[in-house]
This record gives C-alpha cells, sequence and structure tokens, in this order.
C-alpha cells in the first residue's frame, strides 16, 4: 500500500523556540487528512536548525501529546555521524520504527567509500535496536548524497535495515534508476510532481513538503483507482505544487498555514530562513484560492 508521509512544518514562537502545542495540532491534523506518518524534522520543518536536544525533546513532546511513536519518522542526519547514531537511538527507543537520515554533508566531494563507511558506522550501533532506516537523497540542498549504486551497495550490506530513499534530487530519471536497481526497497519521490508516474513503475508513495497544505488530495492520488480519473487528480497537485514552491518553499507554506490556522506566528522561521515577505502572501493565498475553484 502505497504512503503519504508530510515532513511537518516547525512552528516557533517569539523567541524563536519550537512551539510544541502548535506542532501537535498540526500533526494530528496531517494524520487526519490521510497523511501514513509524520516525517518529522526533515528539510521542511528545518531539522539543522535546530540541536539534537530540541529534536529529542520535541520528539518526545508529540509522543505525549497523542502522536503515536510508529506513526513518527524523525530525521537524524547530521554532519557527526555520532549525532546521527544519538538522534536515531533516541528515536527507536521512543518507540518509532523508522528514521530518514542523510548523509554526512559538511565535507564535500567525499568518496562513495567514505559515505558507505559512515553508515557502516551507524549502522553497526543501532543493530541492537532493530533500525529501519530510509536514505536521504537531497544533493541540491546537501551536495553529498546517496548514489543509486551505493544505494544497492548499502541495501546488500545491511537488508532489512536499509529499506528505503527518499528521493529529492529532483530529477524523475533518478528515481526510475533506483526503483530499477532496488526493487526490494522503497523509493518516494520527494515531490508529488513525480507521486503518480513513481507509482505506477513501483514506487512507495512519496514524501513531500506540500503535504502540509494539500494532503488530503495527494491522499485522493494514492487512493483513486481509475486511471484516467488519477491522472486528472495529479494535475491539480503538480499543480498546487508549482504555485507554492514559485516561492520560497517553507517561507510559503508556512505562511498558508499562518492562514489556514489563523495564527500568524506560524510565518516565522528559524534564521538564516526568512519569512515570506508581506508583499507575497496575498498573491500566494490567491493563486492557491484560484485553483481550488
Amino acid at each position: 500500500m502505497a504512503k503519504l508521509l508530510v515532513p511537518a512544518a516547525t512552528p516557533i514562537d517569539a523567541d524563536r523556540r519550537i512551539d510544541l502545542e502548535r506542532l501537535a495540532a498540526h500533526c494530528h491534523a496531517l494524520l487526519a487528512d490521510g497523511a501514513d506518518a509524520i516525517a518529522l524534522f526533515g528539510t521542511t520543518g528545518e531539522a539543522t536548525s535546530f540541536s539534537a536536544p530540541e529534536r529529542m525533546a520535541t520528539l518526545e513532546g508529540l509522543i505525549a501529546a497523542g502522536i503515536p511513536a510508529d506513526r513518527i519518522m524523525p530525521g537524524t542526519g547530521c554532519p557527526a555521524v555520532t549525532e546521527a547514531i544519538a538522534l536515531s537511538r533516541h528515536a527507536f527507543e521512543q518507540g518509532c520504527e523508522t528514521v530518514m537520515t542523510l548523509p554526512p554533508y559538511y565535507y564535500k566531494a567525499v568518496s562513495e567509500d567514505g559515505v558507505f563507511d559512515a553508515m557502516a558506522w551507524l549502522v553497526e550501533e543501532l543493530k541492537p535496536l532493530g533500525p529501519r532506516i530510509i536514505l536521504y537523497h537531497i544533493p541540491p540542498v546537501a551536495q553529498v548524497g546517496f548514489p543509486v549504486p551505493l544505494v544497492r551497495r548499502l541495501a546488500d550490506a545491511f537488508p532489512g535495515i536499509i529499506v528505503g530513499v527518499k528521493d529529492s534530487s529532483g530529477d524523475f530519471a533518478n528515481t526510475e534508476a533506483l526503483l530499477a536497481a532496488c526493487p526490494d526497497l522503497d523509493i518516494y519521490p520527494g515531490s508529488e510532481t513525480f507521486l503518480l508516474p513513481g507509482l505506477r513503475k513501483g514506487g512507495a508513495g512519496c514524501i513531500t513538503a506540500t503535504g502540509n497544505l494539500n494532503a488530503r488530495a495527494i491522499r485522493a492520488v494514492i487512493d483513486e483507482t481509475d486511471p484516467g480519473r488519477a491522472d486528472d487528480r495529479h494535475a491539480e497537485i503538480v499543480g498546487y505544487r508549482k504555485t507554492v514552491e514559485a516561492r520560497p518553499l517553507i517561507a510559503a507554506i508556512k505562511a498558508v498555514l499562518a492562514d489556514r490556522y489563523g495564527a500568524p506566528s506560524w510565518r516565522a522561521v528559524r534564521p538564516p530562513l526568512r519569512a515570506l515577505p508581506d508583499d507575497q502572501i496575498k498573491p500566494l493565498l490567491e493563486d492557491l484560492e484560484r485553483l481550488s475553484s
């Protein structure tokens, strides 16, 4: 069964601290709208702007607020492997079933052997916890990624532990190559733009930022059984995605959530990101309103 995972945006308060109450309410809403799981602290959640203790405390707070641990997939990628190990261990100890992790991304132009060594270290430290790990491939941002041959090598070395890939390369040819080389893994395009083409080639669903805003419509594409209707629904969600991502994506998502929840504080981001400028908010909301009319 294909899945929709949503990398939840992270609300912050006037002191730039995580607003756990608003985050929990948002996560409950996403699950109610058809998300199978929350991808906590992904790129959309500004993960790298928060410390490991903040991320751990937030995970514990969401579980305490009634978000089931088995429906949270924390992002645990860090430049330091030891920190990725600590975040991943904490997630599994809280009852999460899967984590999603970046390769160590500070040093650029590293070898595939070096990335393999880092992931092998992570896996060996986590083995007693029965880990399931999704590899997060986002070279436009991290610049260090998981090329298809390396994914295959890791899956062969750690079967049942390396269980999938989120492909945020933005290149569907790369997704196709992953699907062909790794039919035993769950391959998730990182945007609903490639959801339906991915599903038709054996993809596992998608993990998408705009699921924060459009989860019900994305869920409808996954659940649609009529091919023609699926094409129509897919065109609609692609149009929605392109409208949002024509602006700075994270800031735009938060601006829409601020309007939806009637909470201006949702617009806030942590530096170095900046909130969507005031003069861009109304045009964005009007564009999205036209799409829904």
